[in-house]
């Protein structure tokens, strides 16, 4: 319900930061900038599992 949107905006917010600094982390060092999209990408598309999992448990409860 209401507690459980609070959960995933505040997963959310941490990820975002969590990318973002992985991103400064990496931007300077060239040959790492395919990781650093691939890392983005899987770890989006992680996120999205993780939510639609959640989605799945929340209408079967």
């Amino acid at each position: 319900g209401h507690m459980g949107c609070h959960k995933m905006a505040a997963i959310w917010g941490w990820d975002v930061t969590l990318i973002r600094d992985f991103w400064a982390m990496i931007a300077d060092k060239r040959p790492k900038r395919g990781y650093a999209i691939f890392f983005s990408f899987f770890h989006f598309w992680m996120l999205c599992c993780m939510n639609g999992a959640i989605d799945s448990l929340r209408a079967w409860a």
